[in-house]
């Protein structure tokens, strides 16, 4: 009686290979945007961890940000959009919701800060990936946008004056920016 030999198709199957592979691409397009973002700013560390036995010489910050935005989860509260085409739809990456609120979309002021909302969308507590947000004007390639997290008054229909930006513990709102590319 001869041994058997088993064929690689009987470790692994068509399923599986398709399941790791998929695996592979969504975790690298999630996990590449937040490595890119900064998390905590050096000011904030060096709060944090500041001693009194050791000098520390003023610098010039390696990656600058808008001090009033952040894109850190609080509360459970996370928004997170990678540069995508322009166009009529926003595209983000993943929303994380404690409770009902409103993401909407503002394009950049010369001085970087969210101004006018080109369009916004009200979800449900949760967590989204992928979830689109239609614009009421396109995107402009090349310019900065901003997704920010607005608070919802349980009416069904957003109202910017009432439903203003929220901010997380620290003063800063909540929300993350990307920037419109040339249609691939």
């Amino acid at each position: 009686m001869e041994p058997k030999i088993k064929t690689i198709g009987q470790y692994f199957n068509l399923k599986m290979i398709t399941s790791f592979g998929i695996g592979i691409i969504v975790g690298v397009f999630f996990a590449i945007p937040l490595l890119e973002r900064e998390v905590l700013g050096t000011d904030f560390l060096a709060n944090v961890f500041e001693r009194d036995d050791v000098t520390v010489e003023e610098a010039e910050p390696i990656h600058e940000s808008v001090s009033e935005f952040s894109s850190i989860a609080s509360d459970d509260n996370l928004l997170v959009a990678s540069d995508q085409p322009a166009g009529l739809v926003v595209v983000m990456s993943m929303v994380s919701l404690s409770k009902s609120s409103w993401v909407a979309i503002h394009e950049s002021n010369a001085d970087g800060v969210p101004g006018n909302i080109l369009g916004a969308r009200r979800f449900e507590a949760g967590q989204y990936f992928g979830s689109t947000i239609e614009l009421l004007r396109g995107m402009q390639t090349g310019t900065t946008y901003h997704a920010l997290l607005h608070f919802d008054d349980g009416d069904s229909f957003f109202d910017y004056e009432k439903e203003v930006p929220i901010k997380d513990p620290l003063g800063k709102f909540i929300s993350t920016e990307f920037i419109a590319t040339s249609a691939q």
